[in-house]
């Protein structure tokens, strides 16, 4: 096989940059807030999202949260494009050699369903691992969404608009998504193994 049948995997970019605008949006609306914020503003908050941190009210403290949103959505794009240019490259090849990261013990399961296809162990590997990156890459930009979103929360609760405890929110929604996007690598990976035994079970029956 070639990297014709496994093409790079890549994060959705329409909505990285419907990211990038909630973000300039947001830093229109902080300007916006700006002259009216009291000098005092809350800067931290405890496990119980109550206030224990104050700072004065400057371009800093008011913006720089924000400010570090586009780095963090270009890591988040970068991750993304990386993971799926190695998923490309390892899936693609016919072979890999002992320090490969494939070459890791593999459970009974995975194991049944490369003899399945008569593949090595660790090229299966390889393919699992890319049919699982391809199910959570290109939902790598509800990621980005999600980090602008806590911000945005944060900075909301910041300015008086929510409540003390919905900063707690932000958080939950980031670490959420996370798990969202693990278990559905998980599922993918289960899938591909299922895919693999159910094809040596119908080639020995004669379906």
């Amino acid at each position: 096989m070639s990297t014709q049948d496994f093409p790079p995997i890549k994060p959705n970019r329409t909505w990285f940059l419907v990211a990038l605008g909630l973000v300039v949006a947001e830093l229109i609306y902080l300007a916006l807030m700006y002259p009216s914020l009291p000098q005092q503003i809350p800067v931290h908050y405890n496990l119980w999202g109550q206030a224990d941190g104050w700072a004065d009210k400057s371009a800093w403290s008011v913006f720089g949260l924000t400010f570090t949103l586009p780095a963090l959505l270009a890591l988040v794009w970068w991750g993304g494009t990386a993971m799926g240019r190695m998923a490309n490259k390892d899936a693609s090849a016919q072979s890999h050699d002992a320090f490969s990261p494939h070459a890791g013990k593999q459970g009974q399961r995975q194991l049944a369903a490369a003899q399945a296809l008569g593949l090595d162990a660790r090229v299966y590997s390889a393919r699992r691992l890319y049919a699982q990156t391809q199910a959570v890459v290109p939902l790598f930009a509800g990621l980005a969404l999600a980090l602008v979103l806590a911000v945005k929360i944060i900075n909301l609760t910041m300015v008086g608009v929510l409540g003390e405890a919905s900063v707690l929110f932000a958080p939950v929604l980031v670490v959420s998504y996370c798990l969202f996007l693990t278990a559905r690598s998980y599922l993918a990976g289960k899938k591909f193994d299922t895919r693999a035994l159910v094809r040596d079970t119908n080639r020995h029956t004669g379906r």
